[in-house]
């Protein structure tokens, strides 16, 4: 006896890892920039390769737009005579909710992923970033 189970009918949840908002792109990006200022990571195209150097001592951030919804960022912490980098790729997404409806409601979709680095360094920042993020 076979059973058919219907995966994707129209009331089905759908599951999202990310942050999700209901503002606007500019807004959200707004936010995204804002708490990378809090936490000082720095445009990448402010650094001169001596100062970026120096920076790694001290535990330098970076970011560096590569699209119009996508900032890669990177930590670099120095610990115990080592550099340790961590890399992530912040990406905005747009999400259409109740399709089926004529009216529908679209929602952001802010993904962090993980690009390099130490799993447990990027989870301590993705708590960071979520906690400080207000939309």
């Amino acid at each position: 006896m076979t059973q058919s189970h219907e995966w994707h009918d129209e009331n089905s949840r759908r599951w999202y890892l990310g942050l999700m908002s209901a503002h606007s792109a500019d807004t959200i990006m707004t936010e995204v920039f804002r708490v990378l200022k809090r936490f000082r990571f720095v445009s990448e195209q402010s650094f001169s390769t001596l100062l970026r150097v120096s920076l790694i001592m001290l535990g330098a951030q970076e970011w560096k737009k590569t699209g119009p919804y996508q900032l890669r960022c990177r930590r670099l912490t120095h610990r115990e005579d080592q550099v340790h980098v961590v890399k992530i790729v912040l990406q905005l997404f747009k999400i259409n909710e109740n399709k089926s409806q004529k009216k529908h409601k679209t929602s952001y979709l802010l993904d962090i992923k993980k690009a390099e680095g130490e799993t447990f360094t990027f989870m301590e920042l993705c708590a960071k970033f979520i906690t400080e993020f207000q939309l």
